[in-house]
Protein backbone atom coordinates (compact mmCIF):
# COMPACT_ATOMS: atom_id res chain seq x y z
CA UNK A 1 0.00 0.00 0.00
CA UNK A 2 1.35 3.40 -1.03
CA UNK A 3 0.52 6.37 1.24
CA UNK A 4 0.66 9.75 -0.54
CA UNK A 5 -0.52 12.10 2.19
CA UNK A 6 -1.28 12.02 5.88
CA UNK A 7 -4.24 13.96 7.23
CA UNK A 8 -4.71 14.20 11.00
CA UNK A 9 -8.22 13.99 12.48
CA UNK A 10 -8.53 15.84 15.76
CA UNK A 11 -11.31 15.31 18.29
CA UNK A 12 -12.27 18.70 19.76
CA UNK A 13 -14.88 19.93 22.22
CA UNK A 14 -16.17 22.82 20.07
CA UNK A 15 -15.87 22.60 16.29
CA UNK A 16 -17.04 26.15 15.66
CA UNK A 17 -14.43 27.62 18.03
CA UNK A 18 -11.68 25.38 16.61
CA UNK A 19 -12.49 26.30 13.00
CA UNK A 20 -12.53 29.99 13.92
CA UNK A 21 -9.14 29.70 15.63
CA UNK A 22 -7.46 27.78 12.80
CA UNK A 23 -8.87 30.07 10.09
CA UNK A 24 -8.20 33.41 11.80
CA UNK A 25 -4.84 32.67 13.41
CA UNK A 26 -3.19 29.98 11.32
CA UNK A 27 -4.42 30.77 7.80
CA UNK A 28 -6.51 27.64 7.20
CA UNK A 29 -9.64 27.60 5.05
CA UNK A 30 -12.84 25.75 5.77
CA UNK A 31 -13.41 23.11 3.09
CA UNK A 32 -16.60 21.60 4.47
CA UNK A 33 -18.57 21.07 7.65
CA UNK A 34 -21.11 18.35 8.53
CA UNK A 35 -24.02 19.43 10.75
CA UNK A 36 -25.29 17.28 13.61
CA UNK A 37 -28.43 16.50 11.61
CA UNK A 38 -26.22 15.10 8.83
CA UNK A 39 -28.63 16.44 6.23
CA UNK A 40 -25.91 17.74 3.95
CA UNK A 41 -22.52 19.39 3.80
CA UNK A 42 -21.99 23.10 4.41
CA UNK A 43 -19.14 25.10 3.00
CA UNK A 44 -19.50 27.76 5.66
CA UNK A 45 -20.61 27.60 9.27
CA UNK A 46 -24.15 28.71 10.05
CA UNK A 47 -25.10 30.09 13.47
CA UNK A 48 -28.26 27.99 13.77
CA UNK A 49 -26.50 24.61 13.34
CA UNK A 50 -24.32 22.42 15.53
CA UNK A 51 -21.49 20.69 13.67
CA UNK A 52 -19.95 17.26 14.26
CA UNK A 53 -17.18 17.37 11.64
CA UNK A 54 -15.19 19.99 9.76
CA UNK A 55 -12.40 19.75 7.21
CA UNK A 56 -9.80 22.50 6.95
CA UNK A 57 -7.13 22.96 4.32
CA UNK A 58 -3.92 24.88 3.92
CA UNK A 59 -1.56 24.90 0.93
CA UNK A 60 1.03 22.77 2.68
CA UNK A 61 -0.25 19.57 1.08
CA UNK A 62 0.18 21.05 -2.38
CA UNK A 63 3.68 22.31 -1.62
CA UNK A 64 4.75 18.97 -0.12
CA UNK A 65 3.10 16.76 -2.75
CA UNK A 66 5.48 14.09 -4.02
CA UNK A 67 5.50 11.94 -7.14
CA UNK A 68 6.70 8.34 -7.22
CA UNK A 69 8.23 6.29 -10.00
CA UNK A 70 7.75 2.56 -9.42
CA UNK A 71 10.57 1.49 -11.73
CA UNK A 72 13.22 3.33 -9.74
CA UNK A 73 11.46 3.50 -6.35
CA UNK A 74 12.27 7.22 -6.11
CA UNK A 75 10.18 10.11 -4.81
CA UNK A 76 10.50 13.77 -5.80
CA UNK A 77 8.57 16.95 -5.10
CA UNK A 78 5.96 17.35 -7.82
CA UNK A 79 5.82 21.17 -7.71
CA UNK A 80 9.53 22.02 -7.35
CA UNK A 81 9.25 25.69 -8.34
CA UNK A 82 6.34 26.34 -5.97
CA UNK A 83 8.14 24.53 -3.16
CA UNK A 84 11.34 26.54 -3.72
CA UNK A 85 9.39 29.81 -3.70
CA UNK A 86 7.46 28.79 -0.57
CA UNK A 87 10.63 27.84 1.32
CA UNK A 88 12.42 31.01 0.14
CA UNK A 89 9.59 33.22 1.40
CA UNK A 90 9.28 31.26 4.65
CA UNK A 91 13.00 31.73 5.37
CA UNK A 92 12.91 35.42 4.41
CA UNK A 93 9.81 36.36 6.45
CA UNK A 94 11.68 37.37 9.64
CA UNK A 95 13.68 39.96 7.69
CA UNK A 96 11.17 40.83 4.99
CA UNK A 97 9.26 43.75 6.52
CA UNK A 98 10.91 46.51 8.54
CA UNK A 99 9.70 49.95 9.53
CA UNK A 100 12.04 52.92 9.42
CA UNK A 101 11.19 56.04 11.35
CA UNK A 102 13.35 58.65 9.66
CA UNK A 103 11.97 62.14 8.99
CA UNK A 104 14.22 62.52 5.91
CA UNK A 105 12.59 59.51 4.24
CA UNK A 106 9.28 60.23 2.53
CA UNK A 107 6.24 58.29 3.77
CA UNK A 108 5.06 57.63 0.20
CA UNK A 109 6.77 56.88 -3.10
CA UNK A 110 4.84 59.61 -4.95
CA UNK A 111 7.89 61.83 -5.42
CA UNK A 112 9.99 58.95 -6.69
CA UNK A 113 7.27 57.78 -9.07
CA UNK A 114 6.83 61.33 -10.33
CA UNK A 115 10.58 61.71 -10.91
CA UNK A 116 10.82 58.50 -12.95
CA UNK A 117 7.59 59.35 -14.77
CA UNK A 118 9.12 62.64 -15.96
CA UNK A 119 12.34 60.82 -16.90
CA UNK A 120 10.36 58.31 -18.95
CA UNK A 121 8.39 61.12 -20.61
CA UNK A 122 11.61 62.99 -21.50
CA UNK A 123 13.25 59.85 -22.90
CA UNK A 124 10.22 59.10 -25.08
CA UNK A 125 10.80 62.45 -26.83
CA UNK A 126 14.26 61.19 -27.86
CA UNK A 127 13.23 57.93 -29.51
CA UNK A 128 15.82 56.13 -31.58
CA UNK A 129 18.83 56.78 -29.34
CA UNK A 130 21.57 54.17 -29.43
CA UNK A 131 22.12 52.22 -26.22
CA UNK A 132 25.23 54.29 -25.40
CA UNK A 133 23.41 57.61 -26.01
CA UNK A 134 20.45 56.32 -24.00
CA UNK A 135 22.73 55.62 -21.00
CA UNK A 136 24.43 58.99 -21.35
CA UNK A 137 21.07 60.77 -21.48
CA UNK A 138 19.98 59.08 -18.23
CA UNK A 139 23.31 59.98 -16.58
CA UNK A 140 22.95 63.58 -17.71
CA UNK A 141 19.34 63.74 -16.50
CA UNK A 142 20.23 62.34 -13.06
CA UNK A 143 23.23 64.67 -12.75
CA UNK A 144 21.16 67.69 -13.82
CA UNK A 145 18.29 66.89 -11.42
CA UNK A 146 20.63 66.22 -8.47
CA UNK A 147 22.35 69.61 -8.99
CA UNK A 148 19.12 71.50 -9.74
CA UNK A 149 18.54 72.38 -6.05
CA UNK A 150 22.09 73.70 -5.65
CA UNK A 151 21.84 76.11 -8.61
CA UNK A 152 19.45 78.49 -6.84
CA UNK A 153 20.97 78.45 -3.34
Amino acid sequence: MKVNTLTPNLAVADIRQTVQFYCENLGFELVMAVPETQDGIDQQLHDDKVYVYAMLNKDKEFVNQKSFKEETGRYWFTHKSVRKAFIHIKRALPDMFHYLDNPRIEKTTNGLESFFGRLKQNISVHRGLSKEHYKNYIKWYLFYKSNEKNRFS
